[in-house]
């Protein structure tokens, strides 16, 4: 229930900056943060249900294997993983490098307007969307600057983690940066000067 951005005790490994962890925030079923869960703006980065999740309980002793309702970070983020592994599978290529699967997996989240400011992409995980491709819809402007920036505004509703610019008067500028924020999930604006 803190603000991992601020905190002096902040939560590890969630709060290295490594590209192959997603720091995941509990939400419960209406969307909002859950009480217990810690936030942050920048060092979480996407929301998951994580209020009385339905799991499997082992036999211990005497007792028999069974079911039970659980809460915490540690049911939310099992949600992430198992969207990851079902994108990994479906598509192979996105397992080349943490950077590219974990891009995939914030971009395609949907965004949350409660954990807006509360962690990194204000977005929840989305199984959905991470495994089927998006409806294409044509953006276009009155040149390219604007066309650019039509085309970035609909997949970049909320904070992006990385935003790169480049100059629209000599293509190869934007050329190199677009791999690159494809890669990260990330805008390219272009820029006059």
């Amino acid at each position: 229930g803190i603000n991992n951005d601020t905190h002096a005790n902040r939560a590890y490994p969630a709060s290295y900056d490594s590209a192959n962890i997603i720091s995941v925030a509990a939400i419960h079923n209406e969307g909002g943060l859950a009480a217990f869960s810690n936030y942050g703006p920048t060092t979480v980065d996407v929301s998951a249900p994580g209020e009385f999740i339905l799991g499997a309980v082992p036999a211990t002793g005497s007792t028999a294997a069974g079911w039970g309702y659980f809460s915490g970070t540690s049911m939310a983020a099992p949600h992430v993983s198992g969207v990851a592994a079902l994108v990994g599978s479906a598509s192979p290529s996105l397992l080349a490098t943490p950077t590219m699967l974990r891009a995939h997996l914030l971009r395609t989240a949907k965004a949350a307007s409660a954990t807006l400011d509360l962690t990194a992409s204000g977005r929840m995980i989305d199984a959905y969307r991470a495994l089927i491709a998006p409806e294409v819809v044509r953006q276009s402007g009155s040149d390219r600057y604007a066309t650019a920036a039509a085309a970035t505004r609909p997949a970049f509703l909320t904070h992006p983690y990385y935003v790169f610019v480049a100059t629209g008067q000599n293509f190869p500028d934007a050329l190199a940066g677009a791999a690159t924020a494809a890669v990260l999930g990330s805008p390219l604006v272009l820029v006059t000067g």
